[in-house]
């Protein structure tokens, strides 16, 4: 197998739950490194609903870069049930663990911007 197909072990990683429900808070996933530029998140089956379709970005706050997960549809057609999962990225292949206390004004400016995007793309 090439490496861009490659698998790496799975490591667990703290992650940052926005969601519905009372699912707002620090959440436990497991990731691996999935080829050369990017990673794989293992979700867990509650955080999105289950005919979700996801969706991921990256956004960059003060060089700090985020993996976000996310219903397209939900976000597009009904915002009140739509949940977003933020993971801190040390480069494009290794997530590391969110600090809420420190990473908690980086994630509510990844969400402004997540769903500015969004929301621009969807008039165009």
């Amino acid at each position: 197998m090439s490496a861009l197909h490659r698998l790496s072990v799975p490591y667990d990683v703290l992650a940052f739950l926005i969601g519905v429900h009372g699912m707002t808070g620090p959440q436990m996933i497991s990731v691996q490194q999935k080829g050369l530029r990017s990673i794989l998140a293992h979700i867990q089956s509650d955080m999105f609903p289950d005919n979700a379709d996801l969706s991921v970005t990256h956004t960059i706050v003060d060089g700090r870069c985020y993996f976000v997960c996310f219903d397209l549809a939900c976000h597009q057609h009904d915002t009140n049930k739509s949940s977003y999962l933020f993971i801190r990225l040390l480069n494009p292949r290794r997530a590391i663990s969110i600090c809420p206390e420190d990473n908690l004004s980086d994630i509510m400016q990844s969400l402004k911007e997540c769903v500015l995007c969004l929301f621009v793309s969807t008039l165009s």
